[in-house]
């Protein structure tokens, strides 16, 4: 990786962190203040409940007062007017049922149709504030209250406070109770509509936080498939280079190895000379060996595909790597594998041979082989030190190796054949100590 592409990769890293942060800071405020408006509206809703029981309460009382003090109870004129009241509150207010009840819970006269549960006269639930609060029965609210029967309710203050005005008593309201049933309705389109926000608002952040997980994926594939093309383009670039230098330095090393080596023949076994030509010689043929990894990194021939029977090749690259020990191990199910044989085979090679170069000579190095739902995988495990930390991807890198001499194309090479088959190749540690490189192919 060049230089200037790390500070534009930190770039891109931050901004796209800043991207998912910014998203998910809008969906946690987009939540919070759907979450306070609903508990906002839950809670006033509950007060439009009590300030409309209030005002039916009000209005019944004051059209009941208006009635004569000698007028009975169950007269036709108390039915009339609880009637009316039914009909003239219940756009309004949602009133439902109306009802003037005795001591007992006994209807003396009553306007609708009320609600079949029980009526509990002797303790109506009281709020904070010592006002009487509705009671919910199915999809509607209940209030009992007592009946104003000295006096009419007073035109200010809390309608259950006691009245003021004149003392002019209405005997048939003596000991009764007003029961009313109404349903909230402004308050439910409130509750309502506060609800249906709050779902709206979850939604919207939801669909922000998929939204930011999408992009933070694309983003991230879009970054992989970026350094992969870099990646390529450089490769594609230094195989040019190593093609050129590979052709270049090769006629002169055949040069320079014939003669050194007809040199040596010339030289008897106790010349002061002979060690010189030896090293020339040898120097000669490490430099040829280079020079043919070089170009072989550089060839970039199409892969030919044919069935192979991953037992035997596996066996071949055993015994031509000279890695042993090897243990094998190869399922009988896996049936023949469409391959390049000759390129998987310089594979093996050379995960084998760098798997010998980093274990003790007296340990076996592990090759085996496994079939995937829709892949091959063969791994190659060693008995050394392991990778060190961030070299998982590294070791890949042409030239990158440390050894002393060591060329690096070794691996380099083989994730060039293995992605040609349209495979993968990785490294990691095994967690009872060593190396293993991985191979996935699929069929």
């Amino acid at each position: 990786m060049s230089v200037e592409t790390k500070p534009r990769e930190s770039s891109v890293r931050r901004a796209r962190w800043a991207l998912v942060m910014v998203t998910v800071v809008m969906g946690v405020a987009l939540v919070a203040s759907a979450v306070t408006n609903f508990l906002f509206a839950h809670r006033h809703s509950k007060m439009i409940s009590r300030a409309s029981g209030a005002s039916i309460v009000r209005a019944v009382s004051v059209e009941l007062w208006r009635v004569g003090p000698s007028v009975d109870a169950r007269s036709a004129e108390v039915q009339e007017i609880l009637e009316w009241l039914l009909l003239d509150l219940s756009e309004k207010y949602g009133l439902r049922y109306l009802a003037l009840v005795d001591r007992a819970g006994t209807p003396v006269a009553e306007a609708g149709e009320r609600v079949d549960l029980p009526l509990d006269l002797n303790h109506p639930p009281m709020s904070g504030s010592g006002a009487i609060e509705p009671v919910p029965v199915g999809s509607r609210l209940r209030l009992i209250v007592r009946a104003f029967h000295h006096g009419p309710p007073p035109g200010g203050g809390h309608f259950l406070g006691r009245p003021g005005g004149p003392r002019e008593r209405r005997p048939f309201l003596r000991g009764r109770r007003l029961v009313i049933e109404f349903e909230p309705v402004t308050a439910r389109q409130i509750a309502g509509s506060a609800f249906r926000n709050l779902i709206v608002s979850l939604a919207a952040a939801a669909i922000l936080l998929i939204a930011s997980v999408i992009a933070w994926r694309l983003s991230n594939r879009a970054a992989r498939v970026e350094a992969q093309l870099e990646r390529d383009r450089q490769l594609k670039v230094l195989g040019q280079m190593s093609a050129v230098l590979g052709h270049e330095l090769r006629n002169p090393l055949a040069s320079l190895k014939g003669h050194a080596q007809l040199i040596l023949e010339k030289l008897a076994a106790d010349d002061p000379l002979r060690p010189g030509a030896e090293t020339v010689v040898g120097e000669a043929s490490r430099l040829e060996e280079l020079t043919e990894q070089v170009l072989d990194f550089a060839r970039t021939g199409e892969v030919e595909r044919a069935p192979t029977d991953v037992a035997k090749l596996l066996r071949a690259a055993s015994e031509r790597s000279g890695a042993a020990p090897v243990l094998l191990e190869t399922p009988a199910e896996i049936p023949d594998w469409p391959v390049d044989r000759a390129r998987l085979e310089q594979v093996l090679q050379n995960l084998l041979v760098n798997a010998r170069q980093n274990s003790p000579s007296d340990h076996p190095i592990m090759l085996r082989a496994e079939l995937g739902p829709r892949d091959l995988i063969v791994e190659v495990r060693d008995r050394g030190e392991g990778l060190e930390a961030g070299d998982e991807e590294r070791v890949f890198e042409p030239f990158y190796t440390k050894r002393v001499r060591g060329t690096g194309l070794g691996l380099a090479l083989s994730r060039r054949i293995v992605e040609g088959h349209g495979g993968t190749i990785s490294a990691f540690n095994h967690p009872e100590g060593g190396a293993v490189f991985r191979v996935v192919l699929p069929r």
